[in-house]
């Protein structure tokens, strides 16, 4: 009985271990970087960010990669939009996190925003 439980243990912390990596290498990092544009829309409650002079991050394989983006109905949409705006109205540096896994409107998505000094 005691073997079984021990086992049973060792397990679930197995599984807890393996299914916590996988999210760990789910996003990718821009490193420092300036907003230079905000676009909205596309018919939608979304906006994208594009950035001095680099392409996008692009670790999804999305099939634009002029601008990082995300939509209303995503979390954080709200947060990460007033960062962005707060970004580029100060010319305050940036780091965006991005999915590894998943595209917006065919652009890498936003899965947050830092704001750095």
């Amino acid at each position: 009985m005691r073997n079984t439980i021990k086992s049973l243990i060792v397990s679930c912390a197995a599984i807890t271990a393996i299914a916590m990596s996988g999210s760990i290498f789910a996003q990718s990092s821009s490193g420092q970087i300036y907003v230079n544009r905000m676009s909205t829309g596309w018919g939608t409650d979304s906006f994208g960010i594009s950035t001095s002079g680099n392409t996008a991050v692009n670790p999804a394989g999305c099939s634009n990669t002029d601008l990082y983006s995300i939509d209303g109905t995503d979390p954080g949409y709200k947060t990460f939009y007033a960062a962005a705006l707060t970004a580029y109205t100060n010319g305050t540096p940036v780091e965006v996190i991005i999915s590894n896994q998943n595209c917006r409107q065919g652009r890498p998505m936003i899965l947050g925003i830092s704001l750095l000094k």
